[in-house]
């Protein structure tokens, strides 16, 4: 992966497919890869784990909300505090938030008014 630009190549199934980081909603660890999700509602498998991607994505839209959980701050819809703290993102996909990263999340969406 490489996110120097506004390009992430992403290495799948023999083939680099080449998007936008906006095009990626979320990211979410499965043991060595991790499923791409984007915001079209494709997904893809990458053979990298996630703390791979994170640092391949190299972009600051995108937060680790949780140890499975890579998300682009764009896609975030609502922030739920009851019933657990987690994410909605667009989508309607709900995101777990834990309680060791919930404060550096508040901290880059901004303080509520």
């Amino acid at each position: 992966m490489n996110g120097k630009n506004d390009k992430v190549a992403i290495s799948v199934s023999g083939k680099i497919i080449y998007v936008n980081h906006n095009d990626i909603a979320y990211c979410n660890a499965n043991g060595n890869y991790t499923n791409i999700y984007f915001a079209n509602g494709n997904k893809e498998l990458v053979s990298k784990k996630i703390k791979e991607v994170e640092k391949g994505i190299d972009n600051n839209n995108f937060i680790r909300v949780h140890n499975s959980y890579l998300v682009n701050k764009n896609q975030i819809k609502e922030f739920i505090k009851s019933d657990g703290t987690y994410l909605v993102l667009h989508s309607g996909k709900t995101i777990p938030v834990s309680r060791s990263k919930k404060a550096a999340l508040l901290e880059l969406l901004g303080n509520p008014l």
